[in-house]
């Protein structure tokens, strides 16, 4: 679907690009007279150029903007990989001692502190 999505926003998009070319192939001239001598180009060229750059401006500002979002993300992996050591580390004790480490047990299945939870989770899983 999202493939729908992304031709039914492009296909429009350059329709309108290549008719914006087609009517538009007037010359200009642009002065460049510091740098460079004037430049006689079609109307369209700059015009598309500009686009192509606000499009790019774009892309690098979401790029910074998404940083933080990836220097977390990157912290967050190093977590989990560290916790996943950790819990093989674990499971490896737990069987040199002797533990059964092919079913793991749930947190809070015993729970007796909480008496009216425990019955809320029994009803919901139909136990009642």
């Amino acid at each position: 679907m999202s493939h729908f999505i992304r031709w039914a926003v492009t296909l429009p998009f350059i329709i309108l690009v290549v008719g914006f070319s087609a009517f538009h192939t007037d010359e200009i001239t642009i002065n460049l007279q510091p740098l460079a001598e004037n430049l006689s180009l079609p109307l369209f060229v700059p015009v598309i150029g500009f686009l192509f750059l606000g499009f790019i401006w774009g892309v690098v500002i979401s790029w910074l903007n998404a940083s933080p979002l990836r220097q977390k993300n990157r912290g967050l992996q190093k977590e989990i990989k560290a916790l996943n050591k950790h819990i093989d580390e674990l499971q490896n004790q737990n069987r040199k001692l002797g533990g059964d480490v092919s079913q793991p047990h749930m947190l809070g299945d015993n729970v007796e502190f909480l008496p009216g939870l425990q019955d809320k989770r029994k009803q919901k899983d139909g136990i009642f």
